[in-house]
């Protein structure tokens, strides 16, 4: 047996391309997800083909059997969908038949769409050309008031392709970005990390000093509040006022989610009109008493009642 100072020292490099960008905004139908799954299944049999090239004939093996053995690792690179649930439930399947209307769930949190699964579970490696499209369909809670310029985006929709065939890999970015913005819609604004900051000072903040003097015009003068407690009450109230501009902040996204996927519940629609409701409510008071402020300083009579 040969010592280890007199084994071959043998060396590995490979070079290839990584690409990873977010998924817009974006609302996708059932018929959309199964278009993804064809888009994704013609590039998964690209990478697969050149992946079946490598495996060469063996000493004492047949050409039935080599030919089976191409069979099985092409088989470990068919594209495989996971559709997971609200309600915790999931399945994978290598074909789009967990895609029918019939088969999707009333509620889709997420669907995972990978060239390689089958084969890194396999071979504990990724092979050389893959790719991995997460569609991410959760919503905002309601009542999360965390730090949205500091916290990541909570949603996890992505596309990452990696290859040694720098133009495979080109194409199959181009072809996504492609369809998703095809599918895009003018929510992004919505979910960007500064949108709440920038509607807080232009119309949180002025909302709720309005809040707070339309109360003292209303209550003040029938209470005769002294300064000391009437003082920390107003605080109070124009905190308490914030506090509500920011749970229908969280409203408006989670009535209209970055990535909106297909459903059977008709709820939706419902929340969509009362935001609506109260998007036209708000505007409609910060032009009354922005008007009536102005009538005061101009005319020196005011108009707000």
């Amino acid at each position: 047996m040969a010592s280890l100072s007199t084994l071959p020292v043998l060396s590995y490099a490979v070079k290839g391309s990584y690409r990873q960008f977010a998924v817009p905004s974006c609302l996708l139908s059932g018929q959309d997800l199964r278009r993804l799954y064809k888009l994704l299944k013609r590039r998964a049999e690209e990478a697969s083909s050149r992946e079946v090239e490598k495996v060469h004939i063996q000493p004492g093996q047949t050409e039935e059997q080599l030919g089976q053995v191409k069979q099985w690792v092409a088989s470990q690179l068919d594209l495989v969908v996971t559709v997971a649930g609200r309600r915790g439930d999931w399945v994978a399947a290598s074909g789009d038949g967990v895609l029918s209307d019939e088969a999707l769930p009333d509620s889709i949190v997420r669907i995972i769409y990978d060239s390689a699964h089958q084969f890194r579970n396999q071979f504990k490696r990724d092979p050389d050309n893959s790719c991995v499209v997460v569609t991410d369909f959760s919503r905002t809670h309601i009542l999360d008031l965390s730090n949205l310029a500091l916290s990541p985006d909570p949603n996890e929709s992505s596309v990452r392709v990696s290859g040694v065939d720098d133009t495979w890999v080109k194409a199959v970015c181009e072809d996504l970005k492609s369809f998703f913005d095809e599918r895009r819609k003018p929510r992004g604004w919505l979910h960007h990390r500064f949108s709440y900051d920038v509607l807080l000072w232009l119309l949180g903040i002025p909302a709720s000093f309005l809040v707070v003097y339309r109360i003292d015009r209303l209550f003040n003068p029938s209470l005769a509040l002294p300064i000391s407690l009437a003082s920390p009450l107003y605080v109070l109230l124009f905190v308490l006022a914030l506090l509500i501009f920011r749970i229908i902040f969280n409203y408006s996204r989670w009535v209209f989610p970055k990535v909106e996927g297909p459903g059977r519940m008709t709820w939706p629609t419902f929340h969509k009109a009362v935001l609506i409701l109260i998007g036209g409510t708000l505007v409609s008071l910060l032009v009354e008493s922005t008007i009536g402020i102005l009538g005061v300083g101009l005319f020196g009579n005011t108009i707000i009642k």
